[in-house]
């Protein structure tokens, strides 16, 4: 564990692609993200969300600084750090049960496979176990997702915009099932996502970023008791930070077009 406490952390962290090193898209980012914290990411479309969370979850390796896992330098993806994405990766050819397990079948782990009914009840599909992925709504498919990287108890999970594609109602539902989930297992979460309700109502602390190269220009610390509750999306707390939150994006927004505007020809 690292001096501070944290699970998960980058260090002065900068990103380029290879043979763009002039062309960074993260610059000096620094992040530590406690056991059981949830951290939002949040920024204007393209200004490196989905890089830092490469980068934390090992898909991607910093142009300089560090990323740490429990102080250890993160050199390549790892099952304690979990990742779901916007499209789900279930195996079409295999049921819901056996999607779940498929993590602990490959390594032989007949401990977690015993528990594998209970993390299908924890998602709410107990009911769905022997059901093939395209019989499943999309919003039943991240639930499957979620119990697949569940049944593997790693310390830290990481969200790529995982309801970004679900429709409202599927969407909060989903929201509040992940925080049901936390609650028990806890987890350290990072969320990427564009949506600053999302953001307040699930996290700890919302991180805001500014345009390409990004940095994070503020760290936002959402007040909201827990656990959090259905009532509280509109309470006037959540309405003050929606309100501060969408001011730094505008502001970051016009940041990146004022650097586009530069580019043009004169």
């Amino acid at each position: 564990m690292s001096a501070d406490g944290a699970v998960l952390e980058m260090r002065e962290v900068s990103f380029a692609y290879p043979g763009n090193s002039s062309h960074l898209i993260v610059e000096q980012i620094n992040l530590a993200i406690q056991p059981g914290e949830i951290v939002a990411v949040v920024g204007p479309s393209g200004c490196g969300k989905s890089t830092v969370l490469n980068l934390l979850a090992g898909f991607l390796t910093p142009t300089s600084g560090a990323v740490l896992m429990q102080g250890q330098p993160v050199v390549r993806p790892a099952p304690e750090r979990a990742v779901i994405f916007q499209s789900d990766a279930l195996f079409p050819w295999l049921t819901v049960r056996d999607n779940a397990a498929f993590g602990p079948a490959c390594r032989g782990d007949r401990a977690q496979l015993a528990q594998m009914d209970d993390y299908l009840t924890l998602v709410g599909l107990e009911r769905f176990a022997g059901y093939h992925p395209a019989q499943l709504s999309v919003g039943m498919r991240q639930r499957a997702e979620l119990a697949r990287v569940l049944v593997n108890h790693g310390p830290v999970l990481l969200l790529d915009e995982p309801f970004s594609a679900l429709d409202v109602q599927t969407r909060e539902a989903m929201q509040e099932l992940l925080l049901d989930v936390h609650a028990r297992l806890r987890p350290a979460v990072l969320i990427v996502t564009h949506d600053p309700e999302e953001a307040i109502f699930l996290a700890d602390r919302v991180v805001v970023m500014g345009p390409v190269p990004s940095r994070f220009i503020e760290s936002v610390a959402i007040s909201l008791p827990r656990p959090r509750t259905a009532a509280m999306r509109d309470s006037t707390a959540v309405l003050e930070v929606r309100r501060h939150l969408r001011a730094l994006l505008r502001a970051s927004t016009a940041g990146r077009q004022a650097s586009w505007r530069a580019m043009l020809p004169q």
